[in-house]
């Protein structure tokens, strides 16, 4: 679960992030020139500052299984024929 979560939320980075990124950085510009003002970058660190405190905080509510994954004592563990030798020995 946590491996999909963590490629949802990459995901959503991967499209909003460089779109947010490109809206701070272009917000406002260097009078005459298409260059960024200098406290647009600022602007961008916060926005990451930000992002970075949400999954420090939803990653501490993440919490280990409460169920017993240890199989039980009557079932027999099967082992792949080929398991120790070459494929086709």
């Amino acid at each position: 679960m946590i491996t999909g979560g963590a490629r949802a939320a990459a995901t959503a980075v991967g499209a909003i992030g460089p779109a947010l990124i490109t809206t701070l950085l272009t917000a406002s510009v260097i009078r005459g020139t298409p260059v960024p003002q200098q406290g647009n970058y600022g602007h961008v660190w916060l926005l990451w500052a930000g992002v970075s405190a949400i999954v420090l905080l939803v990653g501490a509510f993440i919490r280990e299984s409460q169920l017993d994954d240890r199989p039980a004592d009557d079932v027999e563990v099967l082992v792949p024929a080929t398991q120790g030798r070459p494929y086709g020995a």
